[in-house]
């Protein structure tokens, strides 16, 4: 191996060829020279006459022999040449430069190449493998923002943020309104621990189904967070949503819920803020929550009419 190794080098393959060359003529030399210095002249003619044929094929061979290997060895040589800047052309195109070589020694040449290029192999891998986690845990939000609340049966915030994208735009080129409650349970985590988590869950399952009676059919409600529920109504103006919002105030104070083994009535207390999408909204988004904290100082039971946020 050390030998096919060292050939890869110039330096190493001309001194090859320079002792290979000389090792397949020196025995013709000699040989012609022992011939003609002490065997030739002690021969007749009609002995160097027949002589003369397969001393002609011997010395033929002895060079074509040699011959052959200087130019097989040239076309293995060649070969390897073409493949050692073939390996640094594609090396160079994949990686986006050029290796450095420390020597001419086409071996070592190709072996740098090599390991490099399966250093870069083995990179991509480790992305493939990030990017593929990643696509894994988008799946898996994609999947939880396409399957609803489980207790409520709504959709959830991811969803919301990505239709409330769609229907802002959609306002922007019709010029038509798009108003949103929004609706908070207060005092939630006294209530549960008052009731419990049975009566709790019946009485956010309560809520949603009141919701959706007191809404349109082309309205879209969400559970926004725990305590949370937040309705998108196209083409509404934001008086029309107050005086729905209002609505479910006042149904919710009738509202009934389960306890543990007992019917109990009790009224629900909400915070409630309506607000309305401006063409060229800065922030719609950050509008809604921060008309949920209006609401919130404003106190339960009330509709809090949100002015619109600033402009691009």
């Amino acid at each position: 191996m050390k030998t096919l190794t060292s050939l890869g080098s110039e330096k190493t393959r001309k001194t090859f060829w320079v002792f290979y060359v000389l090792s397949s003529l020196l025995p013709v030399l000699i040989l012609l020279f022992i011939l003609f210095q002490y065997l030739y002249p002690y021969l007749s003619e009609e002995q160097k006459i027949e002589l003369m044929t397969p001393l002609t094929a011997g010395l033929s061979a002895m060079v074509l022999v040699p011959l052959l290997g200087v130019v097989l060895m040239s076309k293995i040589i060649r070969s390897l040449e073409n493949l050692t800047e073939e390996v640094q052309t594609r090396a160079a195109e994949l990686i986006q430069h050029s290796v450095e070589v420390n020597d001419q020694n086409e071996m070592s040449s190709l072996h740098q190449h090599f390991e490099t290029l399966y250093n870069e192999l083995q990179s991509k891998i480790d992305e493939l493998q990030t990017q593929s986690q990643t696509l894994a845990k988008y799946k898996t939000t994609m999947a939880e923002m396409a399957s609803p609340d489980k207790l409520t049966q709504m959709r959830r915030r991811p969803h919301f943020e990505i239709r409330l994208k769609e229907e802002t735009k959609r306002a922007e080129k019709s010029a038509q309104p798009l108003a949103i409650i929004m609706l908070e349970l207060a005092d939630i985590r006294n209530y549960a621990k008052q009731h419990g988590k049975v009566a709790t869950a019946h009485l956010l399952r309560g809520m949603s189904h009141l919701i959706r009676d007191s809404i349109r059919t082309k309205d879209e409600p969400y559970r926004y967070a725990g305590d949370q529920f937040v309705v998108m109504m196209p083409e509404c103006r934001q008086e029309e949503a107050a005086a729905v919002a209002q609505k479910i105030i006042e149904s919710s104070e009738l509202l009934k819920f389960k306890g543990t083994g007992q019917e109990k009535e009790g009224m629900v207390r909400l915070i409630c803020g309506v607000t309305v999408y401006r063409k060229g909204a800065a922030d719609f988004l950050a509008e809604i929550d921060r008309c949920l904290e209006e609401a919130r100082a404003a106190g339960v039971g009330r509709v809090v009419m949100c002015r619109p946020g600033p402009l691009h």
